[in-house]
């Protein structure tokens, strides 16, 4: 059978308003008109554009279609404009909001009222909904998966101080000259002092570092290499008898050392191994800002000039700094960023690229030892003596450091913590303010200062000497 088309196409649609159910047409517009060219996609006939139809008083809209009013919404199950002329202000199936607005996709959110939360019989926790608390249990409870509160009895055992880690709750506290220890009894409080470890050796040590507070390395003369693993320090092979001057690394597994003769050794988290050198000259200090990017400071003498020496993933090169003189330490606060300090007031710096002299503070031309910062603006360097210097990211300073004695080792834990260690066991100390004196445990000549943290420092010095601060 043939259908005649424009008899069929009004029989549908007569069909369709009389049964009111959904059907395509072109139905949006700002009534329910046919002659808008803001239709809805899925309406019946009459309606404002939505599946939660209304009577055709509302602008309605359909997706990204801004109909006849401002911020419709962009879902078509939303009423857009002016809610579709609904007398309910968040009747909106998702992402719309009232008036337009559009909202999160919450239905019947509406997206300007705040989410209410649906904690019915939780008492304790967090709602489903919203995640808001749902109230708190007393000390002796615990919040148990359903939202309520169950009695929880202590179990402290033998502790007497910090949280018990059934009921979270506390064991007790301690008095005032005590402190909490991590087995949870109270101690005695340690004084704030420096105290000296046991050292296998009775040979100079020159300096130390470690990857952590259970993992540090020190060396010194006759190519001595000391281990403390947390507990003890040790002996440690070495491939080498000549003097180490220096150790640095990047992770437990990358260690170097360097010292006389253009000593160069490596640890590759097993053994210590001779490393090929480009000279004979004494080597003092090394830094890196990674672990193919690596400097070497000391009395190098190139063709070109005073040199350093730098790693590049794979061999030692020497790179002339364009000082007048030997650099003794070096530090940086990134590859693009490298300070050398040497002999007679020397400073050199390495933008990355090349490195160039700076003028130094007028303070008697000290020969540098050792430096240190904490960032690209707040670098420090010690000297002879009793010489500290300043970089403020601007221009290097002298500042006050109280004494005399020549200054051989700097670290800090922060831009305001900051250790210095030298001479006749000297130990100064910088919180912030000014320099001050802190109380030694040796007269011995101190070389090297390292921590892992604040409240745990190692230093090492003439005689095997080791200290150890911990807080």
């Amino acid at each position: 059978m043939r259908w005649n088309l424009p008899v069929a196409l009004a029989t549908l649609v007569l069909a369709a308003c009389s049964a009111k159910v959904p059907v395509w047409s072109y139905d949006g517009g700002k009534d329910g008109s046919q002659n808008s060219t803001h239709d809805a996609i899925y309406v019946a006939p009459g309606g404002d554009g939505s599946i939660n139809d209304f009577p055709p008083s509302g602008a309605d809209g359909t997706i990204g279609d801004s109909g006849t009013q401002p911020n419709d919404g962009n879902t078509p199950q939303g009423d857009g404009g002016n809610d579709g002329g609904n007398v309910t202000p968040h009747d909106a199936q998702s992402g719309d909001g009232p008036d337009g607005i559009d909202g999160s996709p919450q239905i019947g959110d509406g997206g300007t009222t705040p989410c209410v939360p649906q904690c019915g019989s939780q008492i304790c926790g967090f709602d489903p909904v919203c995640n808001s608390p749902c109230g708190q249990c007393q000390p002796n409870e615990i919040c148990d998966v359903w939202g309520q509160c169950a009695s929880c009895t202590p179990n402290c055992g033998s502790q007497t101080c910090g949280l018990e880690p059934a009921c979270n709750t506390t064991c007790g506290t301690c008095q005032s000259s005590q402190t909490c220890g991590a087995d949870g009894l109270c101690v005695a409080s340690l004084p704030d002092t420096w105290v000296t470890r046991h050292s296998p050796v009775s040979t100079t040590l020159n300096d130390i570092w470690g990857s952590s507070a259970s993992d540090i390395w020190a060396v010194g003369s006759g190519g001595g290499i000391l281990h403390f693993d947390g507990k003890n320090w040790a002996k440690a092979a070495s491939p080498t008898v000549n003097n180490l001057n220096s150790v640095w690394g990047t992770s437990k597994q990358n260690i170097w050392a360097v010292g006389s003769k253009g000593t160069i050794i490596h640890y590759n988290g097993t053994s210590w191994s001779d490393f090929s050198s480009p000279t004979s000259d004494t080597l003092l200090d090394i830094w890196g800002s990674s672990a193919n990017n690596i400097w070497v400071a000391g009395a190098v003498t190139a063709p070109q000039g005073p040199a350093l020496l730098q790693f590049n993933g794979s061999s030692w090169i020497q790179v002339a700094h364009g000082g007048s003189d030997s650099v003794h330490t070096i530090w940086g606060s990134s590859a693009a960023d490298i300070w050398g300090l040497g002999v007679l007031g020397l400073i050199v710096h390495y933008d990355g690229t090349s490195w160039t002299q700076h003028v130094a503070p007028a303070n008697g031309k000290p020969t540098w030892q050792d430096s240190w910062g904490s960032a690209a603006n707040n670098i420090w360097a010690v000297g002879t003596v009793g010489t500290i210097n300043y970089f403020d990211g601007s221009q290097w300073a002298v500042f006050p450091s109280g004494t005399q004695n020549e200054l051989r080792g700097i670290w800090g834990a922060s831009a305001n913590d900051i250790w210095a260690v030298g001479k006749q066991g000297v130990i100064l100390r910088y919180q912030g303010v000014k320099w001050a004196p802190f109380l030694s445990p040796t007269s011995d000549f101190l070389t090297a200062i390292w921590g892992s943290s604040s409240h745990n420092i190692n230093g090492v010095g003439a005689f095997g000497r080791i200290m150890h601060y911990w807080k």
